[in-house]
């Protein structure tokens, strides 16, 4: 991770495995793990149908948040003068944003994954959500307040409403 910080200018450039079926398949482990389990203690102590609906119903939910958390991951972002570059992967395709940094607004948010708040940084490109980036890898949640005391640093005034559509 290299990242280099002036008055004007911020880059982050992450060179690290990106590939969207390696972070789930991680993940999903876990998730996998946790709706088993369920299963084994509902059925001991009650019918084992009530065991495989809840562990599923666990499992299924777990598995759209890990979905949601999965999807974006930011490899290039670049605040310079009033320009931004962003090179992210949409699952496994990669995307380029560049725009006017006016139209840009940049936010740390908090979702409830896996039991806890786990923090994740919001880009916003006129008013529209376009980038989730949970922690993953090299992105922590000091990168992200970073960035975000970069943009109030140089305060925009942009408003993120809309959601980000599939």
């Amino acid at each position: 991770m290299e990242v280099f910080d002036e008055m004007k200018e911020l880059e982050i450039s992450l060179q690290q495995q990106v590939n969207y079926s390696k972070r789930m398949a991680r993940s999903i482990r876990v998730i996998i793990f946790i709706a088993l389990l369920f299963l084994l203690i509902l059925t001991m102590f009650s019918e084992w149908y009530y065991g495989v609906i809840i562990a599923s119903l666990i499992f299924l939910i777990q598995y759209f948040k890990l979905v949601e958390s999965q999807r974006f991951f930011i490899t290039y972002l670049k605040i310079e003068n009033k320009s931004v570059v962003i090179n992210y992967y949409d699952t496994n395709v990669k995307r380029t944003l560049i725009g006017d940094l006016k139209d840009f607004e940049f936010k740390k948010r908090l979702a409830f994954l896996n039991r806890s708040r786990t923090p994740y940084l919001l880009i916003c490109y006129k008013g529209n959500s376009i980038i989730k980036q949970f922690e993953l890898g090299n992105w922590d949640e000091v990168l992200f307040k970073k960035i975000v005391l970069y943009d109030i640093s140089i305060s925009t005034g942009a408003q993120c409403v809309k959601k980000i559509e599939p």
